[in-house]
């Protein structure tokens, strides 16, 4: 037998155990995040409140409670786009970075028994942070 024949077999040896470790890590990952796939978080688009959305670009608001209507996840991030909600349109002044805000889902509260009943029914909270 040639160098060629060992190669290959610690070639595949090496992929075995990828597959398995890999699927391992996976697995823990997923119980963590409670994401179907912790490495594809989701990003979800929001309008707020033109005064909600500078207390959060301050630091000063780090939650924000939402209607349970989408797959909300730790690890998702939110596009916060300022928001007039009486004229029905986004606010634009010109620069972007001033209208919308990136934020990071940090934990999730409100959907557990023992939670609910701290929430308006159909509601949650999120714990989040402004993504630099």
């Amino acid at each position: 037998m040639d160098i060629s024949y060992y190669v290959t077999i610690a070639l595949l040896i090496g992929i075995l155990c990828g597959m398995v470790f890999g699927d391992v890590h996976r697995e823990r990952t997923n119980k963590m995040s409670g994401r179907a796939d912790p490495l594809h978080a989701m990003t979800h688009e929001l309008k707020i409140d033109h005064d909600y959305l500078r207390k959060i670009q301050m630091g000063v608001k780090r939650f924000e409670t939402r209607k349970d209507d989408r797959d909300y996840q730790k690890g998702d991030f939110l596009l916060m786009q300022d928001y007039d909600r009486n004229k029905g349109y986004y606010i634009n002044n010109g620069s972007r970075d001033k209208n919308q805000v990136m934020v990071k889902v940090l934990d999730v509260f409100g959907r557990t028994d023992s939670e609910k009943e701290f929430c308006k029914s159909g509601y949650f909270t999120m714990s989040i942070k402004v993504v630099e």
